[in-house]
C-alpha cells in the first residue's frame, strides 16, 4: 500500500466525515427522496474512515470529490427550475451552417446522417465507448492511487469542477441534444419530454439487454447536452496522465477520440457540445493543475520562511541550558 503522509489527520476527518454525511441524509429527507443506496454508499465511505486502516481512510479522503459530485447530480433537480430559455433551433442552425455535410437529399448535421446510415459495427463499438465513458475514470484514479497520488488529486479535484462547470453550463444555458430534434422539432421546447436512448437503443437491441434504456430513464435532465461531458471526462484524464508518456497518452487519446465520435453517432450530441466538452475538459485541467502548483510553491515558501526564521532568530540547543535559558 501507499505511504500515509503524516500530515493526514485521520481523527479529525472522521469527525468531519460523520458530520457531513449525517446532513446529507438529513438534507435529502426533506428536499428530495432518501434511497436504499443513499445509506449503502454512506456507510461505506464512513466505514472506511471509522472501521478501516489508515490506508483506506487516505483513499476514502482521496475520492471525496466522486463523493461530492455524486451528491450535486442527486441535487441538480432542485436547480432545474432556474434555467433560461431552451436552446433548439439556434443549436441547431448552427450546427447545419458549421458542420453540415452534403449528401444526395440536401445539407444535413452528422447526427441525422448517421440516422439514415447507421453500421451495426459501429452501433456496438459506439455504445460500449459511450457507457465505459466513467468507467475509464475510475479506474485511472484506482491506478493512480498507487501510481501518483498527486496525479489522482488532480483528476479527482478536476473531474469535480469540470461537473460543477458543466451543470452551470446545463443552467444558464439549456441546450436540446438531437434526438430531442427529431422527436419534437424546433418549436416551443417541450419541458416534459421523455428521456431516450437515441441511436444508442441499438446497441442495447444487439446485446439484448436495456443497459441504455435503464440508465438514460432516470436522467433528470433533458436538456443537459451543452457541453458533452462524455467528452469531457476524456478530455480530463488524457491531459492528467499525459506526462507519464506515449503508453497512457495513445489510449487516452483513442478513447476521446472513439467517445467523441461516438457522440454524433449515436445522436446524443451536436459537433459543437462535442467540442465544448473537450473545451472544458481541457481548461479544467489548466484551473485545477494551476492550484495545485500554486499551493506547492506556498507550502515551499512557508516552509522556507520557517526554516530562515529557526536560522536567524534562534540559538542552538547546545547553547541553552536545561530550564532553556540562554
Amino acid at each position: 500500500m501507499i505511504e500515509v503522509p503524516k500530515t493526514f489527520d485521520r481523527q479529525r476527518w472522521k469527525v468531519i466525515v460523520l458530520v457531513g454525511i449525517a446532513f446529507f441524509l438529513a438534507w435529502t429527507f426533506f428536499v428530495g427522496e432518501l434511497r436504499t443506496e443513499h445509506f449503502v454508499l454512506s456507510a461505506l465511505y464512513v466505514g472506511l474512515f471509522w472501521l478501516g486502516n489508515d490506508e483506506a481512510a487516505y483513499f476514502a479522503y482521496l475520492a471525496l470529490p466522486f463523493l461530492l459530485v455524486g451528491i450535486l447530480y442527486d441535487n441538480l433537480t432542485l436547480a432545474l427550475p432556474l434555467r433560461g430559455d431552451i436552446h433548439i433551433a439556434d443549436l441547431y442552425e448552427a450546427e447545419l451552417a458549421w458542420f453540415g455535410i452534403t449528401t444526395a437529399g440536401g445539407t444535413q448535421i452528422l447526427p441525422d446522417y448517421f440516422r439514415e446510415n447507421p453500421v451495426t459495427l459501429f452501433d456496438f463499438v459506439c455504445g460500449l465507448a459511450y457507457i465505459t465513458y466513467l468507467a475509464e475514470v475510475f479506474v485511472i484514479a484506482g491506478i493512480l492511487f498507487f501510481k501518483d497520488v498527486r496525479g489522482l488529486s488532480l483528476l479527482a479535484w478536476g473531474w469535480c469542477l469540470l461537473n460543477v462547470f458543466g451543470m452551470i453550463t446545463w443552467i444558464l444555458y439549456p441546450a436540446a441534444p438531437p434526438w430531442y430534434v427529431e422527436q419534437h422539432g424546433l418549436g416551443p421546447a417541450v419541458l416534459d419530454a421523455a428521456p431516450s436512448a437515441a441511436g444508442a437503443a441499438r446497441f442495447d437491441e444487439l446485446v439484448g439487454v436495456g443497459v441504455f434504456a435503464s440508465f438514460y430513464s432516470r436522467n433528470a435532465n433533458v436538456f443537459g447536452a451543452m457541453p458533452s461531458l462524455h467528452c469531457g471526462y476524456p478530455t480530463l484524464v488524457m491531459c492528467v496522465v499525459w506526462r507519464y508518456g506515449w503508453r497512457w497518452r495513445a489510449p487516452t487519446v483513442a478513447f476521446l477520440a472513439l467517445v467523441a465520435f461516438s457522440a454524433v453517432y449515436l445522436r446524443h450530441h451536436y459537433v459543437l457540445d462535442v467540442l465544448a466538452g473537450m473545451i472544458y475538459g481541457g481548461v479544467t485541467y489548466l484551473v485545477v493543475r494551476f492550484v495545485q502548483r500554486w499551493r506547492s510553491r506556498a507550502a515551499l515558501e512557508k516552509q522556507s520562511v520557517r526554516l530562515d526564521g529557526f536560522n536567524v532568530d534562534a540559538d542552538p540547543p547546545a547553547s541553552r541550558d536545561a530550564t532553556g535559558a540562554s
